[in-house]
């Protein structure tokens, strides 16, 4: 299974998630698979708001 990796230093991620949300979740949606995916935020942290980025992924992969 495929790792999904998202470097917020890569300007194209932060561009993504501002014209939607939900890309991650989307993303993982369409692998359609039951188990778990890994998925990984680096450099997240120098992103505005990074708390509430990781709380809403979290609330929607739940």
């Amino acid at each position: 299974m495929e790792d999904m990796y998202f470097n917020w230093d890569d300007p194209s991620i932060a561009r993504e998630y501002r014209r939607n949300p939900l890309i991650f979740r989307n993303l993982i949606d369409g692998k359609r698979c039951k188990l778990p995916v890994p998925v990984v935020f680096d450099e997240i942290h120098k992103q505005r708001d990074w708390r509430n980025i990781l709380a809403a992924f979290c609330m929607f992969a739940g």
